[in-house]
């Protein structure tokens, strides 16, 4: 499914892929789940570090620069993470990230998959 996609259930979870959302009403359960994009591998920041990240369906972990990341998620096409006092926030299409970053360095900032 295209990243972006949204699944909702309110009869049955996905195994292993946690709701990115989980709302109770009259005792019944309804489960949301936005189809993330593809940013597992490693990137590299034009003009600066190399990001590597380790994707499990909408979570993140990873290094950027070296340094461990925080905060990281993919929502949909929307990827975001913090290192080093700067929060990142872009939109994945394909093989590059454009965004911002915001903190001690704000400004724009892009990425593509090393190959």
């Amino acid at each position: 499914m295209k990243p972006g996609t949204r699944v909702v259930s309110h009869a049955f979870t996905m195994g292993e892929w946690e709701a990115d959302q989980t709302e109770t009403v009259e005792s019944r359960t309804a489960y949301l789940w936005i189809v993330p994009a593809k940013v597992d591998g490693n990137w590299r920041i034009e003009g600066g570090s190399e990001v590597a990240l380790k994707q499990t369906f909408q979570k993140l972990e990873g290094t950027a620069g070296g340094k461990a990341i925080s905060n990281a998620s993919v929502r949909g096409d929307t990827v975001a993470f913090s290192v080093d006092g700067r929060d990142y926030s872009g939109k994945v299409s394909g093989d590059r990230i454009e965004g911002s970053v915001k903190g001690s360095m704000s400004g724009k900032w892009s990425a593509t998959r090393a190959k």
